[in-house]
């Protein structure tokens, strides 16, 4: 599911909207947030891979009946941990 165009988009504000978009609430996100983005974007993370997380964590809250996160920083180590398998399976590509 595409919620927006990523081409017409910065790296920092896609993210930033496919997160509120998920928690529901909100209009923006805290300076250590921002923070947080930007160091992904400095790690060279594909924005594809910080939004197959929110997404999937999304998904999980649903089905476990849970609350979306309350902040982005929750997703400091998730996001990490796919894109180490992301990396992985680019290897012999």
């Amino acid at each position: 599911m595409t919620l927006i165009n990523v081409d017409d988009m910065h790296y920092v504000n896609y993210i930033e909207q496919t997160y509120l978009y998920y928690r529901q609430c909100g209009t923006h996100l805290s300076p250590l947030e921002y923070d947080l983005i930007y160091s992904w974007e400095t790690d060279r993370i594909p924005v594809e891979v910080v939004c197959r997380t929110l997404s999937t964590i999304n998904e999980n809250c649903k089905l476990q009946n849970k609350t979306y996160p309350h902040s982005l920083l929750y997703f400091k180590r998730p996001v990490k941990e796919t894109f180490k398998a992301y990396l992985a399976k680019q290897v012999g590509k």
